[in-house]
């Protein structure tokens, strides 16, 4: 059985999200339609960047919500999310995930 939570970024913006156990946390969203996602990877096999954009978007298009995930480099448990220049609006490239700053 998981618990309902409200989280909130480094903004203080709200994420809603449902904990599903200690580590693992699932995004709900209310979309009229699915969001186009993406993931990437690092070389632990650690997925670093997140993004979802409106399945029409492009990857060179500001239209994406873009996240990353810091990980402990000892245990590999992620330690932090944190959205690309601070924001969680559709406002950012994919193709330049790696050149925001995240906070």
């Amino acid at each position: 059985m998981g618990y309902r939570v409200s989280l909130v970024n480094s903004k203080d913006q709200p994420i809603d999200a449902i904990r599903l156990n200690n580590d693992l946390y699932l995004l709900v969203q209310n979309n009229e339609k699915p969001l186009k996602k993406r993931a990437e990877t690092n070389a632990m096999g650690l997925t670093v960047y997140f993004g979802e954009a409106d399945p029409d978007a492009l990857e060179t298009e500001a239209k994406w919500r873009i996240w990353k995930q810091s990980f402990d480099a000892v245990t590999n448990a992620m330690k932090e999310i944190n959205y690309a220049d601070g924001s969680a609006e559709f406002d950012k490239k994919w193709s330049l995930r790696d050149t925001y700053t995240y906070s």
